[in-house]
């Protein structure tokens, strides 16, 4: 994988077959980060959190409580971290689709789980083209990689046990201008209650 920017943003949509969706929206400023993370389960109402790390600590903002809960930083509050592990180390950068192959194969060569790694062709996403990557796993595991030509995901898809969920990737932005307010717990929750888990 290549090595991102240090200013980036993008937003992940997931779904999967029994209905449930999230929405990550994800902001990067060299120490600082913020995802903004709304789950829909199936035929209930949607719940949105905000995670914040401002580079001393992290923010846990629930809007519906209008509860701030600060914590040491580092302190793994974040689920919204899981998946924007899938956008940031599935980045290859200006790395081509043989490149994109051979890391994918050396990844598979060391995972048990793995079985092979081929091209399988090209599709598009939201307006933008991509090259398709499957993974084959054990017991009918598939793993689906659609790489752009910037070398970042825009969609992955995810089958295990006969289960499929898929996250898309949008909004993608290298460099973008993040404005501070948007990790500054202040701004983002004005006079909200906040507790002090440090």
């Amino acid at each position: 994988t290549a090595e991102l920017p240090d200013t980036y943003r993008y937003s992940i949509h997931f779904a999967d077959q029994g209905g449930m969706t999230a929405t990550v929206g994800t902001w990067v400023k060299g120490d600082k980060l913020r995802s903004d993370y709304s789950i829909t389960p199936p035929e209930e109402d949607t719940d949105t959190t905000v995670f914040i790390g401002d580079g001393r600590f992290d923010w846990v903002y629930d809007p519906d409580e209008n509860r701030v809960t600060k914590y040491n930083r580092g302190a793994g509050v974040n689920p919204a971290a899981y998946y924007s592990q899938w956008f940031t180390y599935n980045y290859y950068g200006a790395a081509g689709d043989a490149a994109i192959l051979s890391a994918l194969q050396a990844s598979c060569s060391i995972d048990p789980e793995c079985r092979s790694v081929e091209k399988t062709g090209y599709d598009t996403v939201a307006g933008q083209a991509c090259t398709v990557f499957t993974m084959t796993g054990n017991e009918g595991r598939v793993i689906e990689y659609c790489i752009s030509a910037g070398g970042y995901p825009l969609r992955i898809s995810l089958t295990d046990f006969g289960f499929t969920s898929t996250m898309t990737f949008t909004d993608i932005d290298l460099n973008p201008d993040i404005p501070e307010s948007i990790f500054d717990i202040h701004s983002v929750a004005p006079g909200a209650q906040i507790i002090d888990n440090t």
